[in-house]
């Protein structure tokens, strides 16, 4: 199965009028690459809230830009409850001893601090873990490698490819900058591009 995301004719957009035709076989890890302020964050957005009702019987993970302030008067073990309340038929693990990622991201120890207290990189990181916590269909990742360093960025690639192997999820699409990440998880890569002022493209990258 493909999941198909497009636009039969130019849609309006914040950065202007859009065409856009993204195909994302199964188990497929795709890129969404273009320059700095073209609107890749905002169509992520535009994607979160019009695709997902399409595609209702797929099950959406998103992770958006930007600290979970929202959530600042959580712990991180606060979150994780919270996530089995509403979706107990999604949590993977019978019980959180046996989510190895947050051994792998040195993050069990951090689960009884305050979401408030986190860095930028310790809030990243819970981000990350708290979406693959769930069963998941459909992944859409919005600069996951921000301010991840080597180690956990390397973990994350490892855990994205071993789990593409094994057919966790069905679909992936990511928005980052780092181009060493995206070549070792991306099966293919599509750009944003502005052709003419105020109209842009998404086509695929040769």
């Amino acid at each position: 199965m493909i999941l198909q995301l497009q636009s039969n004719q130019p849609v309006r957009f914040i950065h202007g009028e859009l065409v856009y035709n993204i195909s994302v076989n199964q188990s497929e890890v795709v890129a969404l690459v273009g320059n700095n302020g073209v609107g890749k964050s905002s169509f992520i957005q535009m994607i979160k809230h019009s695709y997902k009702n399409d595609f209702s019987h797929l099950r959406w993970g998103f992770l958006d830009q930007g600290p979970m302030k929202a959530l600042n008067h959580l712990r991180g073990k606060d979150l994780f409850s919270m996530l089995e309340e509403l979706h107990p038929e999604r949590v993977h693990f019978k019980n959180i001893r046996d989510f190895k990622l947050l051994d792998i991201f040195e993050f069990r120890e951090k689960l009884d601090r305050p979401i408030a207290s986190l860095s930028g990189g310790e809030n990243q990181m819970l981000k990350i873990l708290s979406l693959f916590y769930l069963k998941t269909d459909v992944y859409i990742l919005d600069e996951p490698a921000n301010h991840l360093d080597e180690s956990k960025l390397n973990a994350l690639v490892d855990y994205i490819i071993y789990h593409k192997k094994q057919g966790t999820f069905q679909y992936m699409l990511v928005v980052d900058h780092k181009k060493s990440f995206l070549k070792k998880i991306c099966d293919g890569f599509y750009i944003m591009q502005e052709n003419n002022p105020g109209k842009l493209r998404i086509k695929v990258l040769a």
